[in-house]
């Protein structure tokens, strides 16, 4: 289960790899979907969806659960907010 400190261990474990790269802050969470701003000095061409792959990625290794990547919005600071959307478990 994605509870709020799972998702912020999977931030910080993001982030010890990936950052100043790509860095990931958590912003919160709403209904079943969790909200993130991914930031840094990555391409935005070659590889770009990756890290928001990877991110998921690990939500779902931590939380055992399916995970979608619902939006990717850019802000007008070039940061860019995911959201992405927890599937329940069928069965």
């Amino acid at each position: 289960m994605l509870t709020k400190r799972t998702i912020r261990k999977v931030v910080s474990e993001y982030n010890k790899y990936r950052s100043p790269e790509a860095v990931v802050s958590f912003i919160g969470t709403k209904r079943n979907s969790i909200i993130m701003n991914l930031y840094g000095k990555f391409c935005l061409t070659c590889g770009f969806y990756d890290y928001f792959d990877d991110l998921k990625f690990e939500l779902q290794k931590a939380g055992g659960q399916p995970v979608d990547i619902k939006a990717i919005k850019e802000k007008h600071d070039g940061n860019f907010t995911a959201i992405f959307s927890v599937r329940p478990l069928v069965g």
